[in-house]
């Protein structure tokens, strides 16, 4: 039978994981894709993508994202630049102003820079001897940071565009193209994704509706009124001077599940509350709360409402946490933002995957985990994190209901062989004789051992057994085990309401379905009561299971038997 099962499920494994699937995609609100709906959607002209991928059908990202499902935030969208075509996010927006030899971007600010995406005009993309370089201010004092095949792993994709991945992040904020002959379309630099987005959080205490989780949400905006900003209780209402003793730190934290390398922390708070935000301090580190380590520690004076932290080098965390230190001070939190990737030669929301690239040197994409060298041979067809997450609570679920129904068919075949044994068993019949008693009479009965054990007195002393003026005498004689006397109306009335079984009469019968050796009635109808004789039919019952016995045939068990006669 348990084949069968197994048989069964494996049948409904591939349409329960296609199923749960497509349930998974469809509950995904609008705006997110992916595994657990922890991604968001960034397509031109549509806030809609792939829920698998989070591609876009147009083929194009919106304004400032660049990459694989358009997760990465384009650092150069609107820099200043020698050439505005360069930044506007259009590749189809080629410079016309003619053949140049140099171009440059200034990023606004000093930023960490790993990857880069240059696109180039498809009658020139065989022009080489372009140099691209790193500067941190433009003053000639500056030493650029060249970008050439010994620190940088520069790739030619086929359609117009050339990735630059340099093997480790650099500060820079000027970024230069010399060369002849530039004709460019768009420069795109990488900046990373939000890891912090939709991740578990958890915050110190929490005033009415405004959660900790309100801080990842994807929400920008800065205005309290549109419900998008975490808040601690702090010290406020009727009794904030009670308050004030409860929380000698107010913090926030983010659970990045595992570890990432951060470039850049963003933090947008209320507005016109930004003075909550000083001299606060930003702690690291594992999933172990006691790893947590101070990384930032802000100035004790009003910050700007939009606060873009850049650590001292790219810095490996899995947690992150918002510290005001002082009693009653309140933390409000409208967004924290997290640019990242997984650590080199992973990939995925956990950063879990591990990289397959043909070029064994590759890293891959963190995102999507795609190569610029190809995938390696060898697994073609990796299953994604979401389809293994999947495919392992189908086939518990369904492992579970195979040995539930497993069990339920052993028990069922236990309990027929148990019947069948029983009906096979012969009663046997002997006689023998009760011990002594006062009032001999009846001494000498007939005894008959059923399948189940238990013992049938039949009292043959009178011949036929059904003398009226003996059976009072014999209830009389064995009066503790009749129910006779005060408690007998009570315990018959408590077995009626059991729903006991029916006599011959058709009257209910005052007896459970299982009752003790003691549970012995007499049903004789009549007003001198239970032991007084009746009417003379002196009928006893006790019944044992789901089987009745009539005067003059008494059921005991043979503890009683042997024990108490």
């Amino acid at each position: 039978m348990s084949l069968w099962v197994y048989f069964i499920a494996a049948m409904l494994l591939p349409q329960s994981l296609e199923s749960a699937k497509e349930e998974l995609r469809t509950k995904c609100p609008p705006g997110r894709f992916g595994p657990r709906c922890m991604y968001q959607c960034h397509c031109k002209g549509t806030n809609s993508c792939s829920l698998d991928t989070g591609s876009c059908a147009s083929g194009e990202c919106a304004r400032g994202y660049v990459g694989d499902g358009c997760q990465n935030v384009n650092l150069a969208f609107n820099a200043n630049t020698s050439s505005k075509n360069l930044v506007d996010s259009n590749a189809t927006s080629c410079q016309t102003e003619g053949l140049q030899s140099q171009h440059w971007l200034d990023l606004r600010e000093k930023l960490w820079l790993r990857r880069f995406t240059i696109v180039v005009t498809e009658s020139l993309k065989d022009n080489k001897g372009a140099q691209v370089f790193i500067q941190v201010t433009n003053s000639s004092d500056t030493k650029p940071e060249w970008m050439t095949s010994s620190n940088a792993r520069i790739t030619w994709s086929g359609n117009g565009e050339v990735d630059i991945f340099l093997e480790y992040a650099v500060q820079g904020r000027y970024l230069w193209i010399r060369g002849s002959n530039l004709l460019f379309c768009e420069v795109y630099v990488f900046g990373g994704r939000n890891v912090a987005l939709y991740r578990p959080t958890a915050q110190s205490s929490t005033l009415e509706k405004f959660t900790s989780s309100l801080a990842v949400d994807g929400v920008t905006s800065q205005r309290f009124a549109d419900n998008s900003c975490s808040h601690t209780k702090g010290a406020s209402g009727p009794n904030k001077f009670k308050e004030i003793f409860k929380e000698r730190v107010s913090w926030w934290r983010v659970n990045l599940t595992s570890r990432h390398v951060i470039s850049r922390i963003v933090i947008y708070s209320r507005l016109g509350y930004e003075e909550r935000l000083r001299w606060f301090h930003l702690r690291a580190g594992s999933l172990d709360p006691a790893s947590l380590l101070t990384v930032y520690q802000s100035p004790d004076k009003r910050p700007p409402s939009i606060l873009d932290i850049l650590p001292v080098t790219p810095m490996s965390l899995a947690v992150l946490q918002v510290d005001l230190y002082g009693r009653g001070r309140i933390l409000t939190l409208c967004e924290v933002q997290l640019f990242g990737e997984c650590p080199d030669m992973t990939y995925g929301p956990s950063c879990n995957n591990t990289c397959d690239c043909a070029d064994p040197e590759e890293v891959c994409d963190s995102f999507s985990g795609s190569c610029l060298s190809g995938q390696a041979d060898r697994e073609d067809d990796k299953e994604s994190e979401s389809d293994s997450l999947l495919t392992g609570i189908v086939v518990g679920v369904i492992l579970v209901v195979a040995f539930l129904i497993l069990g339920l068919f052993i028990a069922l075949w236990l309990r027929r062989r148990n019947n069948k044994r029983n009906d096979k068993t012969e009663e046997s019949t002997t006689t023998t004789d009760l011990p002594s008693q006062d009032d001999d009479t009846y001494e000498v009965v007939e005894t008959t051992h059923n399948s189940q054990g238990d013992v049938i007195l039949r009292d043959v002393s009178t011949g036929n057994g059904n003398s009226t003026s003996a059976r009072p005498s014999f209830r009389q004689k064995f009066n503790s085990l009749t129910l006779c006397g005060a408690n007998s109306t009570k315990k018959k009335t408590d077995a009626r309401k059991k729903g006991g079984m029916r006599s011959r009469k058709g009257g209910p019968m005052p007896l459970p379905p299982r009752v003790t050796a003691s549970d012995v009635y007499d049903d004789a109808n009549s007003s001198g009561g239970a032991c007084a004789g009746g009417d003379g039919s002196g009928e006893m019952y006790e019944v044992l299971g789901d089987r009745e016995y009539e005067s003059p045939y008494t059921v005991f068990k043979p503890a009683v038997y042997n024990n108490t006669l």
